[in-house]
């Protein structure tokens, strides 16, 4: 992907399948700039997606929420984007949040594994019925 994106700069695929690579290996702040680079050329809510998701393995919350639900406005059938902002609710403690976006992302790919789980998680730990009680 370095020779790629070397050899044509302006194909997204390019930095976005860099990111990637970056992100298996544990190096998100180059991910994070691979993937800048795919929506600087693109713009498309696949890369917004990518970008919200390494925002939020770095800790910075509210710009990984801000970016998920950009992707989501702009690709509201991104199962992925919606799995990712759950987590990023959850990791807020906005447990009813965190619910919506997993159980949309169900509804959009009711396959989704990672999802799935992250909506059984949640129900099992009791956290909704804490935030509800006074």
């Amino acid at each position: 992907y370095q020779r790629a994106t070397a050899l044509e700069p302006r194909r997204p695929q390019a930095w976005g399948g860099l990111a990637l690579v970056y992100e298996r290996l544990g190096d998100h702040e180059r991910a994070l700039g691979a993937v800048e680079r795919a929506l600087a050329v693109d713009g498309g809510c696949v890369y917004r997606g990518q970008l919200g998701g390494y925002l939020s393995q770095l800790g910075r919350l509210d710009e990984a929420r801000g970016e998920l639900q950009r992707a989501i406005l702009e690709c509201p059938d991104s199962a992925d984007a919606l799995n990712a902002l759950g987590a990023v609710e959850a990791r807020q403690a906005r447990w009813f949040q965190a619910r919506d976006a997993w159980v949309r992302a169900l509804r959009v790919d009711p396959e989704h594994a990672a999802a799935k789980q992250n909506l059984a998680e949640l129900e099992a730990s009791g956290a909704l019925e804490l935030e509800m009680s006074p």
